[in-house]
């Protein structure tokens, strides 16, 4: 059974969103790189990683973050790699 860029898109997004919420800069970055290496395999373009992307910031800002994320120090570094990573993927680097 093969699975849409949205729905890969929500898997990889609650993947970030529980990363983040567990303190586990590891698993994040982990994430991040196989979600890349599926979109290079599958010879998404250009527009669709984008679009894929997007799609994941969306779901990572959807409030699945734990609340704790504006006083603990270190849920705010994960957030802030999350956003600068899902920036540098759709062209919109902060």
């Amino acid at each position: 059974m093969t699975m849409t860029l949205e729905e890969y898109a929500q898997i990889i997004g609650n993947d970030l969103a529980n990363a983040h919420n567990n303190k586990d800069m590891v698993a994040l970055t982990a994430t991040f790189k196989e979600a890349d290496q599926m979109l290079e395999n599958s010879n998404i373009s250009l527009a669709g990683r984008k679009k894929f992307w997007e799609e994941v910031g969306r779901v990572v800002n959807s409030g699945r973050l734990t609340l704790e994320k504006q006083a603990n120090s270190a849920l705010i570094v994960l957030m802030q790699t999350i956003e600068r990573e899902i920036a540098a993927r759709t062209g919109k680097a902060k």
